[in-house]
């Protein structure tokens, strides 16, 4: 038996940047999954962060070069949401080509909010690991109802001269317990994932 809730209901394929080729969607409900065929602009590569509604209805997704509303085309300043020479050559043709570069969650106070943190490649390190973690919000109830990025590419994180994390709380990893409060660098309250 198959299992998905609604915020996962999706999952998006293709890395052609054509956007009148086909890429692939499969969407799963209690019972079963459905694989279909669909025109869209966004392509993934390995970068990839999508969410549904509650019933499973696509609202948005991002390969890391940008921000997508649910017709797979870009959304309302949601262009150019990672910085540096690292997205610009490789996230523009296919998206960008770090696993799990991103990630998309609901603000628990605010079901027409989402936050997005992502990152990108750091030439200057022997492995390409990035040394920040952004954050991007998202109001849904803008652009009749296809969202709109309203905070874009805020710094939350960057790694030490050391080359150490500082420790802001676990972020991005986990994913289960309470949302707390949390001060990150640029001196913002934001939501965090503990």
């Amino acid at each position: 038996m198959i299992l998905a809730q609604g915020k996962n209901y999706n999952w998006l394929l293709g890395y052609t940047t054509n956007p009148s080729l086909n890429k692939a969607r499969i969407s799963f409900d209690n019972n079963s999954y459905s694989i279909t065929s669909e025109l869209r602009k966004i392509p993934f590569s390995d970068t990839q962060g999508n969410i549904s509604d509650e019933n499973g209805d696509l609202l948005m997704s991002s390969n890391g070069y940008f921000i997508a509303n649910a017709t797979g085309d870009t959304m309302q300043n949601g262009a150019g949401i990672n910085p540096g020479l690292f997205t610009d050559d490789y996230g523009s043709t296919n998206g960008m080509i770090l696993p799990y570069g991103n990630i998309i969650l609901p603000m628990p106070s605010d079901s027409t909010r989402y936050v997005l943190f992502h990152q990108t490649g750091n030439y200057n390190s022997s492995t390409l690991a990035s040394s920040e973690i952004f954050y991007s919000t998202i109001d849904m109830s803008l652009d009749g109802g296809l969202g709109a990025v309203t905070e874009k590419t805020i710094l939350l994180q960057q790694v030490h001269s050391d080359g150490e994390w500082p420790h802001v709380g676990t972020v991005m990893a986990g994913l289960v317990g309470d949302c707390v409060e949390r001060q990150c660098e640029c001196g913002k309250q934001i939501l965090a994932y503990t």
